[in-house]
């Protein structure tokens, strides 16, 4: 079994195109045991510490809310401590708020809204007081132009065993980084399977869509920190993407760059894969070019980043491996920082890139969900998980404990 990574272990120093970015090594957050399926971690930034939010549950369509552990971090990345267990928070979409609040939104919890036009949930406010994890929930509520689709209410939509929805749950997400624009409203990422498009038949070849319609990517915008979110625009369709992009676009980053806006998508990471495509608006969301691959980005999904003021535009994404892209600007030449040959340089005896089991195309022991979030001028703190037994349900063979780790690293040009 692999220990914690020592702050022993000297830092690593790579080139990514005209930067120079030097790594510590990994830093073990959390390791789950045979009743947990620990993946999907997502940063946030409290008043005096740096929190982590990681899924706990087996990914089902029929699991009924959200469940969450947090980690707390008092120095910068270099330790952490679990201090709430099985918390009723969801993630995927976070805000960090400048009083050391943080927002995020429901998954597992979502619900329709009053009507099938409408998604919703319990919006959850977190606040470290006096050293003490405080919880709030109120809710949330998007509206879209157009219905969304239910799942089946009789039987599992997709492959998964048993995972039969609640009746009143959508199928759609809060999906990707919450951001202030400049103009102070906040830009929230989602995505759907609209109730107009026809459902993936049960006898598909990609079992996870089975019931589900192509997912659409859309941006919802909020003037009132996340209680109410209005629909933006449609980002791209089913009809935007190759035809063999099983999934449609769905999880999007979103980077608001001084003459553009750009989304980068995901619309194919499981039984078939595409890359990761983007598209960008110049009339701030009214219109948007059509998506194109990502040629030289070897990650297919949950693609996460931002922009580092006088420094690089950071992209992170999973499957393959869990990695760092660099680039200039608005430029398409990302470079990259490949965190599976320091996570396994560091950590010899829990590699990323060897899987126990599994049999889906790209054999990776991690389900590809990161994270970034921006400690300083030119530091970083980047988290990844790891998954021996790969995406397993409940029932699956046990063989290694999942794990959560972070990463500091910092960037300087050459």
């Amino acid at each position: 079994m692999n220990q914690n990574a020592s702050t022993s272990i000297a830092p690593r120093t790579v080139e990514a195109g005209p930067w120079r970015v030097t790594l510590q090594a990994p830093v073990l957050v959390y390791r789950g045991d045979e009743r947990e399926h620990i993946t999907r971690p997502n940063l946030c930034r409290f008043k005096d510490a740096l929190g982590v939010i990681m899924q706990t549950t087996f990914d089902s369509q029929g699991t009924a809310r959200d469940s969450r552990h947090i980690g707390l971090s008092h120095d910068g990345g270099s330790s952490w401590k679990i201090i709430a267990k099985d918390a009723a928070v969801g993630s995927y979409s976070i805000f960090s708020k400048s009083n050391g609040e943080v927002v995020v939104m429901p998954y597992d919890s979502l619900r329709f809204g009053p009507t099938h036009f409408t998604m919703g949930g319990p919006r959850t406010l977190l606040s470290i007081v006096d050293g003490e994890l405080k919880l709030q929930a109120d809710t949330t509520i998007a509206h879209m132009p157009e219905e969304l689709m239910a799942y089946w209410d009789d039987r599992p939509t997709s492959s998964e065993p048993d995972a039969v929805a609640p009746s009143n749950k959508p199928i759609s997400c809060f999906w990707g980084t919450i951001q202030q624009l400049r103009d102070g409203r906040w830009l929230c990422p989602g995505y759907a399977s609209l109730a107009k498009e026809p459902r993936t038949s049960e006898d598909h070849p990609e079992k996870a869509m089975h019931g589900m319609a192509k997912f659409t990517a859309f941006l919802l915008t909020s003037e009132d920190e996340g209680r109410t979110w209005q629909w933006l625009c449609y980002v791209a369709t089913p009809r935007d993407v190759p035809a063999e992009a099983s999934e449609g676009p769905d999880e999007i980053q979103f980077y608001e760059f001084p003459d553009r806006w750009r989304c980068i998508l995901r619309v194919s990471a499981m039984r078939f894969i595409q890359p990761l495509h983007f598209c960008d608006s110049f009339d701030c969301g009214k219109t948007w070019t059509k998506p194109q691959a990502l040629e030289n980005v070897d990650g297919m999904m949950d693609p996460r980043g931002l922009i580092m003021a006088d420094g690089p535009t950071v992209l992170t994404t999973g499957r393959r491996g869990s990695d760092i892209y660099l680039a200039e600007g608005t430029s398409l030449e990302f470079h990259k920082v490949d965190i599976v040959a320091h996570h396994n340089a560091c950590v010899a005896d829990a590699p990323l890139d060897k899987i126990t089991q599994w049999d889906l195309p790209w054999h990776w022991p991690n389900s590809g969900h990161t994270d970034v979030l921006q400690l300083g001028p030119n530091r970083l703190l980047f988290t990844y998980d790891r998954i021996p037994d790969g995406w397993r349900w409940a029932d699956t063979e046990f063989t290694e404990p999942d794990e959560i780790y972070t990463v500091v690293l910092d960037i300087e040009r050459k």
